[in-house]
């Protein structure tokens, strides 16, 4: 699962420790599926302050999306969505 957010958002990092949380519940239960959730910086939130902020006491991965990448644009994403793929994506 990909989260798209802004490490400059205060929201964006609660929601993210939310994630952080359910990525260590799922990962400790067991399951035959393995599950990975990760964060993707917007473009243009990429200071360094604001990304320690995000990542501070947090384990899953924070992704720096860049204009060149354009992930969030070619996903058709908003602000904030969760994006869930299968193993074939």
């Amino acid at each position: 699962a990909y989260y798209f957010a802004a490490s400059n958002c205060s929201y964006c990092r609660s929601q993210l420790s939310y994630l952080n949380e359910l990525r260590g519940e799922l990962r400790s239960s067991n399951s035959p599926v393995s599950i990975e959730i990760l964060g993707v910086n917007d473009t243009t939130a990429s200071t360094s302050f604001q990304n320690s902020l995000i990542t501070a006491a947090r384990t899953m991965a924070w992704l720096q999306d860049t204009p060149e990448a354009a992930v969030g644009a070619r996903w058709n994403v908003e602000y904030r969505d969760v994006v869930i793929l299968d193993s074939s994506n």
